[in-house]
């Protein structure tokens, strides 16, 4: 019977513990929503590096000093948004096959554009569709981790 304390041990009969790590030869559905979410997440970067382009510079900036100030993080953003998500997109294509250094790469992926697309929402230079990619990715990242593709992942790299 389950201890009604937490430890470290798991116990059989532990419904929140158990998880099942045999894997066939056709790749983990947790790999497979990880994948489409990482396909979303990218075309969200993209679509969003688009619609920065397309709207410039705020209209009643103050000075020239900041319009020049904001189109440099703008055209800095657009970048790394767009780089980042074809690395992704192409990484995320060998994840089928089992590649460990292709997971490395997405999660790598992952961690730029979170990190830089916090950053833009909180300088403002990025929308809501900021966040809104931070999560998708966030949920991609937990799929691309998850116990069964992780014993894929080791099971094709071996």
């Amino acid at each position: 019977m389950p201890s009604m304390f937490p430890s470290f041990s798991a116990h059989p009969d532990d419904l929140n513990r158990r998880y099942d790590t045999t894997v066939g030869n056709d790749w983990p559905r947790s790999l497979k929503v990880a994948f489409w979410l990482i396909i979303v997440g990218a075309v969200l970067m993209l679509v969003t590096a688009m619609q920065m382009v397309a709207v410039g510079a705020p209209d009643q900036a103050p000075t020239q000093q900041f319009v020049a100030a904001y189109l440099r993080n703008m055209w800095f953003m657009v970048a790394v948004n767009a780089v980042t998500a074809l690395v992704m997109v192409s990484a995320a294509s060998y994840l089928r096959t089992g590649s460990r250094n292709a997971r490395r790469i997405v999660a790598v992926c992952i961690a730029i554009a979170c990190f830089f697309n916090v950053v833009a929402f909180a300088i403002r230079v990025a929308g809501f569709s900021a966040i809104v990619i931070v999560a998708v990715l966030a949920f991609a990242a937990l799929f691309l981790f998850r116990p069964k593709a992780s014993a894929y992942i080791s099971k094709n790299t071996n």
